[in-house]
């Protein structure tokens, strides 16, 4: 009698199950059964059926556990994108950060953190536009895969050891895109402050400085600290 697809679909279950655990005692398999399987329209019907036409040829493999060596290879993937993203954020998120600081932190009197802030928003629009091509280079650099299959990448400990190496990668990278503070006047913007004030009070002295004392004109002068050198604006 001709059987349903659910009948049929546990009928090649059955054999299939039988056959893998004589395949193992190295005897043979016993594929009777007590449902009347036509293997072609059974197989039509499956890949109209489902939506995985291959999920009935899963291998057993697939479920065993990763090694230590494919976990390392994983992590190590996982972390060069993310070396250059970090070492990327951080370089622009610098040197933007130090122009807006430098030009209209002093002129509109913005303070350090906002100019930051600002050289932060250009790195992060940085990161969306360039982020695939960084993931692009990494994956044409030629670094050995873990060979995962699709089981073994939805395991807990596979997806700790992608995220533990992604996490290694952005401070890695974050840790090298500082080292252009070392090759930057730190106290540059500091002192353009510092000018820009004493600009605009000498500027007020000597426009208003006269009316206040009810003199023609006034000169201001500054003696250095070393006591030898006198400076005189007016």
């Amino acid at each position: 009698a001709p059987c349903s697809v659910s009948s049929q679909r546990r009928a090649i279950g059955g054999a299939l199950s039988l056959a893998a655990i004589a395949g193992r005692r190295g005897g043979a398999a016993p594929l009777r059964s007590v449902c009347r399987i036509n293997k072609r329209q059974l197989w039509s019907r499956l890949a109209r059926s489902t939506r995985a036409p291959n999920a009935w040829r899963v291998r057993d493999e697939d479920f065993s556990p990763p090694t230590n060596w494919q976990l390392r290879r994983h992590a190590v993937n996982a972390a060069i994108p993310m070396v250059g993203f970090g070492f990327m954020d951080n370089v622009i998120m610098i040197q933007a950060g130090d122009y807006i600081d430098s030009t209209l932190g002093v002129t509109l009197g913005l303070s350090t953190l906002t100019a930051a802030a600002f050289g932060q928003v250009v790195s992060d629009v940085s990161g969306t536009l360039f982020g695939n091509t960084i993931d692009h280079i990494a994956a044409r650099s030629g670094l050995p895969t873990a060979k995962l299959t699709d089981s073994q990448r939805r395991m807990r400990r596979v997806r700790l050891a992608g995220m533990a190496g992604a996490v290694g990668g952005v401070i890695v990278g974050c840790l090298l895109g500082m080292t252009t503070l070392l090759f930057k006047d730190l106290g540059k913007n500091e002192r353009l402050r510092r000018q820009r004030e004493m600009s605009t009070l000498f500027s007020t002295l000597m426009q208003e400085g006269h009316e206040l004392i009810g003199a023609e004109h006034c000169t201001l002068q500054l003696v250095d600290t070393d006591g030898e050198h006198l400076f005189s604006h007016g």
